[in-house]
């Protein structure tokens, strides 16, 4: 799917691609609670992992199965531009979430034929429908959306999901590069740790295990220690 200049994108389904998967999946954030974190350990037994990475994770972690973005700007001026091994994905609304964004960003350029780009509703909690994920411009959740569909379209009796660098505090940095997110509140983030909320209890609906490896993390999600990950 490789994009010509004033080509219209074309915004698909999840199930639209075949990211079923038997293993658990890992997806990693960018909470500074990671920092220090040998991230070598994932590739112990590394056939029984899928790695999504959220963002600019991706420029650390090479060997991840699939990157994801649900923020417009990341998009545009950065994740179109790097190098991947793995698939990277695009999370967005059918307007890109502003007026005329699809002839702004396809204006002369070009996109890397390995993005995917998969449909977002702004609905609550996670979707039970693989024709899109739900959520805001919060890469994170958008990961445990594709997390979620992966795991429950699976055959596997132990349906796992891992969370790494998955804080939600505010006053925080990244713990790939100590880059400062500012002295304020973030007022948005109540409504998306609300979302997270209601993702938990769906996850317990369906039978998805989610272990939340950020220690301090504000996610209702059982919390582990990662010095536990090898072990997942």
């Amino acid at each position: 799917m490789f994009l010509k200049p004033k080509k219209k994108i074309k915004v698909m389904s999840f199930k639209s691609f075949n990211y079923k998967t038997e293993n658990t999946v890992f997806c990693i954030g960018a909470g500074p609670s990671a920092r220090g974190f040998n991230f070598d350990i994932l590739e112990e037994k590394r056939e029984e992992k899928t790695i999504i990475v959220v963002n600019r994770v991706m420029d650390k972690i090479k060997h991840a199965d699939f990157a994801i973005t649900c923020d417009t700007s990341i998009l545009k001026n950065y994740f179109r531009h790097v190098s991947f091994s793995g698939i990277k994905i695009a999370a967005m609304y059918e307007d890109f979430g502003q007026p005329n964004a699809f002839q702004v960003l396809t204006r002369n350029e070009s996109f890397d034929p390995n993005i995917h780009f998969l449909a977002r509703r702004d609905n609550k909690g996670l979707s039970c429908d693989a024709s899109c994920i739900h959520g805001m411009a919060n890469s994170g959740f958008g990961a445990l959306g594709l997390a979620f569909h992966m795991v429950r379209e699976s055959e596997l009796k132990r349906k796992r999901i891992v969370l790494i660098g998955y804080d939600f505090r505010n006053h925080q940095d990244y713990w790939y590069n100590n880059t400062k997110l500012g002295d304020k509140d973030f007022p948005h983030n109540d409504r998306q740790l609300n979302q997270f909320m209601i993702a938990s209890h769906q996850c317990g609906q369906e039978g998805v295990e989610v272990i939340n490896c950020s220690p301090g993390s504000r996610l209702p999600f059982q919390i582990s220690s990662l010095s536990q990950v090898r072990y997942l």
